[in-house]
């Protein structure tokens, strides 16, 4: 590749500047030649936690001569919500400064305005707005046409300006479940199109303080898609990559309560000791198809509740049931339980709050 000054491809892949390449992106973070004019020196390879909005926290490589690891970190990103950065500590940067931080996206210093590229917008930290309209204004009148992330960036991103379709019921069962979990008025803000994706844009317009419509909410303003199913999905095992068809019913084992085969929730990747995945990139929710109208929507409050966990474990939560058995009581006798207090509570609020919602509708 020929290239002259500095250019940088719409993705922020690769970066070269009088013609010698700075760096260009790998899945955990970016590689650097060692010396810019002198690739035969080799390439140090970068790697980058991000939060759980894609935030670029750390950036460390491995500095090591032998086969010790040495880790060194690079740089270090503390942000206040709206992303502007902390002062007055890490500080130092051990090589390039990498220009990709909050948001993954790239900072841009010139003239010191110090303004976050965004692709369709140009976002300006210090002040949490945009300095460009919403391409969607129009239908977001609710909200201003500056706003990043509807005010709440701990829970929402805003990557494009354009309206996200994460949320997908695909048949006409797994989108009713999905209403079916909400009030009345809740559910006027929830439509489907014809291919089975949740309009965000009017999801956000609802004004509620039910918690079942706020973890369907953070869903669907997500990076990641959900596809919800009827009776049967896909499964990957995580050891072999065979798939197989899951069928889901409502008379299966029951454990503390739940049925076990009700519902499932098969993450992208393995969490724990869960055998099945997901079989692709997407997150998938399945719930059983011989239920009761109101079993079904207390088994997708439930699923959705792991897939908001799954969202969050970053923070240290666990997206999955943690069953066993508890410590002997006076008299020898030992319980079984779900230990992950944390889930099983917002589990049971959840379908609590179903109950009063489909009962009243």
């Amino acid at each position: 590749m020929v290239s002259t000054g500095t250019t940088t491809n719409y993705a922020g892949n690769y970066v070269y500047e009088n013609d010698a390449l700075q760096f260009f992106n790998q899945p955990e973070g970016y590689v650097e030649p060692i010396n810019a004019s002198n690739y035969n020196q080799g390439f140090s390879y970068v790697y980058q936690y991000k939060d759980h909005l894609g935030n670029i926290r750390l950036s460390y490589k491995n500095i090591s001569l032998t086969s010790t690891p040495n880790l060194q970190i690079v740089e270090e990103n503390n942000y206040y919500p709206f992303g502007l950065k902390h002062k007055g500590y890490n500080a130092n940067i051990n090589g390039t400064h990498h220009k990709y931080m909050f948001g993954g996206k790239e900072l841009s210093e010139e003239l010191g305005l110090n303004t976050y590229d965004f692709g369709a917008r140009n976002y300006d930290a210090a002040l949490g707005r945009w300095m460009n309209l919403d391409p969607l204004a129009e239908k977001m009148r609710r909200h201003s046409p500056y706003n990043y992330a509807f005010d709440n960036p701990v829970f929402f991103i805003d990557p494009d300006g354009m309206a996200p379709y994460t949320v997908i019921g695909t048949d006409e069962e797994s989108q009713k479940n999905i209403k079916n979990q909400l009030n009345e008025e809740d559910r006027k803000f929830v439509e489907f199109d014809k291919n089975g994706k949740l309009n965000t844009k009017l999801l956000n317009k609802a004004d509620s303080n039910s918690g079942n419509l706020k973890n369907l909410r953070t869903l669907a303003n997500s990076e990641t898609v959900f596809e919800f199913h009827s009776g049967s999905l896909d499964s990957k095992n995580s050891e072999t990559g065979e798939i197989s068809k899951m069928e889901l019913s409502g008379t299966g084992k029951e454990v503390d309560g739940y049925s076990l085969d009700k519902g499932v929730t098969l993450f992208n990747e393995k969490v724990g000791n869960n055998t099945n995945i997901s079989p692709d990139d997407n997150i998938h929710i399945g719930v059983n198809s011989d239920g009761s109208g109101l079993d079904k929507a207390k088994t997708t409050a439930h699923e959705i509740v792991h897939a908001v966990a799954f969202l969050l474990k970053g923070l240290g939560i666990n997206p999955n049931h943690d069953y066993g058995f508890t410590t002997p009581d006076s008299e020898g006798v030992m319980g079984f339980t779900d230990k992950n207090t944390v889930l099983k509570k917002e589990i049971k609020a959840r379908e609590k709050e179903t109950v009063k919602n489909y009962n009243n509708n």
